[in-house]
């Protein structure tokens, strides 16, 4: 439909500088948005208790992830992508809904939740990566207390 139009496009989007300046652009926005997850994320941690504390160390590689995400439910994607929640909002309202959908044929709930879903999944995975290299070489972090939370339990 595009015909050649299409293919310099093609070329355009896939293209290193393209992929080069979206990379930077997403960076200002994660960086943006770990400043507005930081205190949900804290306020989360800080419930833990003791006890807690002690079966995250001792957990598997990804423990802690694992109990964080549940403690915080879609918090955290709603705080780093306030977007995605304000769309969900308003697509869940019946009436928005419909005349959305009426209007572009798009169902925007379906289509906000599905992102929203996407980027929840990315952003544990990675907290999750992090968190089992960490456990894996401590050292790594420079961080005297992980190295000897993480070495004190890789003796036990």
């Amino acid at each position: 439909m595009l015909g050649t139009r299409g293919d310099t496009l093609s070329r355009v989007l896939t293209s290193t500088l393209f992929k080069s300046r979206l990379e930077d652009a997403v960076a200002d926005v994660a960086v943006d948005a770990s400043y507005r997850a930081a205190p949900v994320v804290t306020d989360a941690v800080r419930a833990i208790g003791v006890s807690n504390a002690v079966s995250l160390v001792r957990g598997g590689p990804t423990a802690a992830t694992t109990f964080l995400r549940g403690e915080m439910g879609g918090r955290l994607v709603e705080t780093l992508v306030p977007e995605v929640g304000e769309a969900l909002r308003i697509a869940e309202d019946p009436l928005m809904g419909e005349l959305i959908a009426g209007l572009t044929g798009v169902n925007v709930g379906g289509l906000a939740r599905s992102l929203a879903g996407e980027i929840e999944e990315v952003i544990w995975r990675e907290i999750g990566n992090e968190e089992a290299a960490i456990r894996a070489d401590p050292a790594q972090t420079r961080d005297p207390v992980l190295i000897g939370v993480f070495a004190v339990d890789a003796a036990l």
